[in-house]
């Protein structure tokens, strides 16, 4: 959930009266629009063209060199926010951090010069860079501000004890060794081998039921002649030296 954060005032422009600006595209530094009267519309064509404003956030004292500041600060700021949320490297987000810092130091030495502390620590809490509160705290020095220099120091060693906690943390992290990641057949390939283990399934169980019956049938079954069993010595069984007959063949 983010916020709105006005970045252009038109009534700041050289507009001349019962004219306006109609959006065309915008960059960290200018609107690019189409000066056009009010109730008309910019026609597609002929191309219209296109007129660099400069954006200027709406702030207090904007005419002031500190409110001139303040405004750079406003849109530096949101810049720095578009940045980060767009994934830019870690070498462009430390320049917009550096260019930033620069100006809310500029604040902070015109608070201190005023011996306005509260202001100045406001200002402070809004730094990025460890390097810019060692700065800040050699200008309250300088200013003979040796209450606000203490409490810019105390918010410095504050900073560096959360960036050494959040750096241990990422080394546990790193030295935890991650689960292997078994890799998941698709859809395919797994219907496949269900229906092979399926088959094999069958083929076995089919296998063991033919071997149990082989097992359970006699080597010799009785045979029955008119009703009566007969037994398996009857000169209907041939024996193994003799015919059907019972008798013995001939050389």
């Amino acid at each position: 959930g983010g916020v709105w954060s006005p970045i252009f005032d038109a009534s700041r422009t050289e507009l001349k009266k019962g004219e306006y600006y109609w959006p065309v595209a915008v960059t960290d530094k200018e609107l690019l629009a189409v000066r056009a009267r009010e109730g008309e519309t910019p026609a597609p064509q002929p191309r219209p063209l296109c007129v660099p404003v400069q954006l200027v956030a709406p702030v207090l004292h904007g005419d002031t060199p500190n409110g001139k500041t303040e405004e750079q600060i406003m849109r530096s700021h949101i810049a720095l926010l578009e940045d980060t949320m767009n994934g830019a490297t870690d070498t462009s987000v430390l320049r917009a951090q550096g260019r930033t810092d620069r100006l809310l130091l500029s604040l902070f030495q015109s608070a201190c010069a005023y011996e306005r502390q509260a202001r100045a620590l406001d200002i402070c809490s809004l730094l990025h860079l460890e390097k810019s509160l060692k700065i800040a705290v050699m200008i309250a020095d300088k200013q003979q501000l040796t209450d606000l220099a203490d409490r810019v120091q105390e918010m410095q060693e504050e900073r560096a004890a959360e960036a050494e906690v959040v750096a241990e943390n990422m080394e546990v992290e790193t030295m935890v060794p991650t689960s292997r990641t078994v890799k998941e057949p698709d859809e395919e390939n797994t219907m496949f081998a269900d229906m092979d283990r399926a088959s094999s399934k069958k083929r076995k169980q089919s296998s063991s039921r033919s071997m149990a019956l082989m097992e359970s049938k006699p080597k010799r079954r009785a045979m029955e002649v008119g009703g009566t069993q007969l037994p398996s010595s009857h000169p209907i069984f041939p024996d193994e030296k003799g015919s059907a007959n019972g008798t013995k063949d001939s050389p």
